[in-house]
């Protein structure tokens, strides 16, 4: 091809212009597509990575089919509301089978097995009579058991008041014991060690075996009638005795007048 550029024909440096900015400009929009393709497959890629983000953070706040992330605070293991942790509201609590106010353990004042739910041993106390309306009768034995058996008295006392009880032998010089309980069946004596009401002094008439005789003061727990028996051990050889019962409230000696019951075992 002959070109005259001193010419500088415009029509045929359009036409060359033409062609030269044709290919840029194919060689632009290739480039553009290419740009765009890139773009959305970042976009896509970053959609994607977004996705697996999410399902890998399920187990939030409010989630309820969570049962082993520990994070949540409804969900079923881990935290104040489900059912195997130590919160006020599960099964394990202070409010459940094994606290403070449930009926099957022994840790408590209000629950119905404990201390304070049955009778009690009585408080020993200061104040004691001086005998001066003693009241006599017979102890016997049952030959069929062991058990002791005792004359029953009833006499009325408040919470607090202290009752002296001292029972004495006869010329038989039989081994003596005595037991006290109040209204609410809180007891003294009858201890398997002979402790209480038993061998507190030595008798009027000394023991064969050298046993002595049953003398205490304790105070009432509950206001109300108040029970005190008086009977002897069986020694194989002694089928009854005489005795002789004081009395005292607060230090006043009563007379708690005859037995309500006679010789019979302490229920």
């Amino acid at each position: 091809m002959t070109l005259d550029l001193s010419r500088r024909d415009g029509y045929k440096l359009l036409v060359v212009l033409t062609d030269w900015s044709d290919a840029r400009l194919t060689g632009d929009i290739t480039m553009q597509s290419i740009s765009l393709r890139l773009m959305a497959l970042l976009t896509l890629m970053l959609l994607l990575s977004s996705l697996v983000a999410c399902s890998t953070s399920r187990g939030g706040r409010g989630d309820d089919d969570d049962d082993d992330d520990d994070s949540a605070a409804t969900d079923d293991d881990d935290d104040a509301t489900d059912d195997d942790d130590d919160s006020a509201g599960d099964d394990d609590d202070a409010t459940d089978d094994d606290d403070a106010t449930d009926d099957d353990d022994d840790d408590d004042a209000t629950d119905d097995d404990d201390a304070a739910g049955g009778p009690v041993v009585l408080s020993t106390c200061g104040a004691v009579g001086n005998g001066s309306m003693p009241r006599t009768g017979q102890a016997v034995t049952d030959s069929n058991s062991s058990e002791p058996l005792f004359d029953i008295y009833n006499i009325m006392a408040q919470a607090g008041d202290c009752i002296w009880i001292k029972g004495d032998n006869g010329p038989e010089g039989a081994d003596m014991l005595a037991y006290i309980a109040d209204a609410g069946e809180n007891y003294y004596g009858l201890r398997q060690d002979f402790s209480q009401l038993d061998d507190e002094w030595d008798c009027t008439t000394p023991n064969a075996a050298g046993f002595g005789c049953p003398e205490a003061s304790v105070e009432v727990m509950v206001s109300g009638q108040v029970m005190i028996g008086i009977g002897m051990w069986d020694e194989g050889k002694m089928t009854s005795s005489n005795y002789t019962l004081n009395i005292a409230r607060n230090g006043n000696d009563i007379n708690p007048g005859a037995p309500v019951q006679s010789g019979v075992p302490i229920q």
